[in-house]
């Protein structure tokens, strides 16, 4: 307002003008709450000019690279670009100044040197005659997001593979399941029977009054007690197998190999054999189920080779396809491979009875612990030339 004055100078009348400030007042506040919303983010917003020379650093941007505002005001925006990301930051720049508003996930560095994830959306700074003068850079650490869906993808990936475990370990239950209907109706009938017929004669001598001596009956009978008794004991032995936890621990296959040939001593002390025992690795495994593994292999190529003058029975490892394999070779009777898919199935044999003594169930026993450690067995043999089994086994280390 103006006051006017007369002659004298005394005041007559005053004029004034009067102007509405409402609008005026409001974009203050809507600009001082805009600035206090970017600067109480806990995002990192950078506001940076045409060439990516930063002008604006929040709070926020503070928390997240190390740097205060004063350290980065001023600066090239790339003090957060790790050297090969540099090309990315520079094309969203150029994009953002055609107008565009960029929405990726990236990498930023920290002032520290330390890497983080982050979500980042750069978009155009505009003039109030609408000419783009900058660019807006909004980041969100997405760290502990990009750790929890590498820790999910990993828990899918075990997931899987005890899916696959499970599903295998269910497909050879099954089958063990129908080679056991297939023993209780043939393998363990067959000395049924011999004890019954054996038995039966027996009690016909003894009505009659017959003097032939029984002895050779009884001693059938015993046999047949014998078959069914070492059966059901390799049976349950694989059943065991199957249910029980592996208790993990490192160790020592060469002394594994050591105590099952010390075992084996009486049995095999009449004979010539020249073993050659290699250096194996140690591995992360089940000590008592690793040394029923060697007993079963080592004890089948010394009954393989029991037609041999002097047996060779060779313990030693090698690399396959780049996987380190464990193998017992001998130079004994042999297979035909073209029945190898029969060798580790429940009571399958590749030889007679009369031939070999045994009841068919421990090679199915081996696989199974082979499998119990997630490693492979497979064999190679030829007729009459002797066979080579090998297995890998998960917890393998370097010797």
């Amino acid at each position: 307002g103006k006051v006017l004055l007369n002659e004298h100078g005394q005041p007559t009348r005053m004029t004034g003008v009067t102007l509405d400030i409402t609008k005026s007042k409001e974009a203050a506040e809507a600009l001082s709450l805009l600035a206090a919303i970017v600067e109480s983010s806990d995002d990192a917003i950078i506001g940076k000019d045409l060439t990516g020379k930063i002008v604006s650093w929040n709070a926020g941007a503070e928390k997240m690279f190390g740097y205060t505002a004063k350290e980065a005001v001023g600066r090239m925006s790339d003090i957060v670009v790790s050297q090969g990301r540099l090309k990315e930051e520079a094309d969203s720049l150029k994009r953002v100044q055609q107008g565009r508003i960029e929405h990726y996930e990236t990498m930023r560095i920290r002032k520290d040197g330390t890497e983080l994830h982050v979500s980042l959306t750069m978009s155009p700074i505009k003039n109030s005659s609408g000419k783009i003068i900058g660019a807006s850079a909004s980041s969100r650490d997405i760290s502990d997001r990009i750790r929890a869906e590498e820790e999910i993808r990993k828990l899918n990936v075990e997931l899987e593979e005890r899916v696959l475990l499970r599903t295998a370990e269910l497909a050879a239950t099954n089958h063990e399941l129908e080679a056991f209907t297939y023993s209780v109706s043939h393998d363990l009938r067959a000395p049924l029977r011999h004890i019954d017929a054996f038995a039966q004669i027996l009690e016909d001598e003894l009505k009659t009054g017959s003097k032939t001596s029984g002895g050779k009956y009884i001693a059938r009978i015993r046999n047949g007690v014998q078959s069914m008794g070492q059966l059901v004991d390799d049976l349950l032995n694989l059943s065991r197998v199957g249910r029980m936890e592996k208790e993990q621990q490192k160790v020592d296959l060469n002394a594994i190999v050591g105590d099952v040939l010390a075992e084996l001593k009486p049995e095999v002390e009449e004979r010539r054999i020249q073993w050659n025992i290699g250096e194996l690795s140690s591995a992360e495994c089940d000590p008592g189920l690793i040394k029923q593994l060697f007993t079963n292999l080592i004890s089948n190529a010394a009954k393989y080779t029991r037609p041999r003058a002097v047996a060779i029975i060779e313990i030693g490892q090698k690399l396959v396809d780049g996987e380190t394999a464990i193998f017992v070779r001998d130079n004994g009777v042999g297979f035909n491979m073209k029945y190898a898919d029969k060798l580790f199935g429940v009571f399958q044999r590749l030889h007679r009875a009369e031939e070999f003594e045994g009841t068919g169930v421990g090679l199915a026993t081996v696989q199974r612990i082979v499998h119990l450690h997630r490693g492979k067995i497979w064999a190679e043999a030829e007729l009459d030339k002797g066979a080579t089994f090998y297995f890998t086994l998960s917890g393998m280390q370097s010797s």
